[in-house]
Formats: C-alpha cells, sequence, structure tokens
C-alpha cells in the first residue's frame, strides 16, 4: 500500500466523527446562534427580528447556563415618522433545561428562560431595558459538536419600566437555532 494513500485513510479515521459519539456533551462549552423573528401581541402588522448569540456551559447533561447577546428590532409598516422603529441591545443571563431527552442524547426537548437587560440608543436620549425571554425548544445533535434546532415562545422588552415615558411590547416568536459544543 501506498504512503500518501495510508496517511489518507488514517486520517479520515482520525477525522470522521463516529455516529455512536453524536450526542450532545454532559458538560461543556456552549455557544448557540438564534435567528428568528415575531409579531407583537396587540400589534397591527408590527415584525420584529431578534437574532442573539448566547455564550456558556453544559452542566450535568441538562442544563445550559449562558449570556446571551441580542438585539430586538422593531419596525412597523411606513417606517420613518408614520410608523414604528426601535432598535435595542441587551445582553441575557439564560437557563435552558432538557424537558425530554432520547435514549441516546441526540435529540431533547427543552425549556428556556433569559432575563435580558440593555439599553434603547435614540438620537434624544438613551433608555433602560429590561425584558423576559420564556420559550419550549427542541433540538437535534447530529454530530458531537454540533446541534440544530427550532423554539418558539413569547418574549417582551420594556422600555424605561420606572420613568415617564415608559413602554413595553411583548412578541409571540420562533426562531432557529445552531448550538456549537465543546466537550465531554
Amino acid at each position: 500500500m501506498r504512503p500518501s494513500l495510508m496517511y489518507a485513510v488514517v486520517a479520515a479515521a482520525l477525522f470522521t466523527p463516529s455516529l455512536a459519539r453524536a450526542q450532545m456533551p454532559a458538560n461543556g462549552l456552549a455557544v448557540e446562534a438564534r435567528l428568528g423573528g415575531g409579531v407583537v401581541l396587540g400589534g397591527v402588522g408590527t415584525v420584529v427580528a431578534v437574532p442573539s448569540l448566547t455564550v456558556g456551559g453544559r452542566l450535568i447533561d441538562r442544563l445550559q447556563l449562558g449570556v446571551g447577546f441580542g438585539i430586538f428590532r422593531i419596525s412597523s409598516p411606513g417606517g420613518g415618522m408614520g410608523g414604528t422603529n426601535q432598535t435595542t441591545f441587551t445582553f441575557a443571563p439564560t437557563l435552558s433545561v432538557d424537558i425530554l431527552k432520547a435514549k441516546d442524547n441526540r435529540a431533547a426537548l427543552y425549556g428556556k428562560f433569559a432575563l435580558p437587560m440593555g439599553a434603547e440608543i435614540t438620537t434624544t436620549r438613551n433608555f433602560f431595558v429590561l425584558g423576559y425571554d420564556v420559550a419550549i425548544g427542541a433540538r437535534y445533535c447530529p454530530h458531537p459538536n454540533f446541534a440544530i434546532g427550532v423554539e418558539g415562545g413569547l418574549t417582551g422588552v420594556f422600555v424605561d419600566p420606572n420613568g415617564p415615558n415608559g413602554s413595553g411590547i411583548t412578541t409571540v416568536y420562533g426562531a432557529l437555532v445552531g448550538t456549537f459544543y465543546w466537550g465531554k
């Protein structure tokens, strides 16, 4: 057997994941990218974009703790002077708990809770923002380091909650979630 062919076979065996290992790790780093969209409850035609990135860890085979960073963008038809445009930047302590898991640990139904805090930046004044995010989702892990999932839930953002110009909205949203894992 030629050495180059032998090296190629060994490299393929080393870098190809074992299907038996394709599962969520019990402990390790977890990085989630989420891209979603939703509709404001009680609103007329208002669409919300909800992208976020969460960095944290997976613990005791069921919990994921992390800090999320996100942008909450609201834009209603008309834009400009006749519509609503609002962009909010948040960071959010996040907890995800696997409610049901497959026996082989490749699939899970999970619940998520987050507490977004941050700022809405406007041309006249900056406002403190406080919110909530409650969701239920499902994830599937086809590779030891990657899972893909979907989630849906409610998210709310309250701008200047104790101030004279305080306002708040609640949104029903759905999202695609990609998770990178590093651990065992």
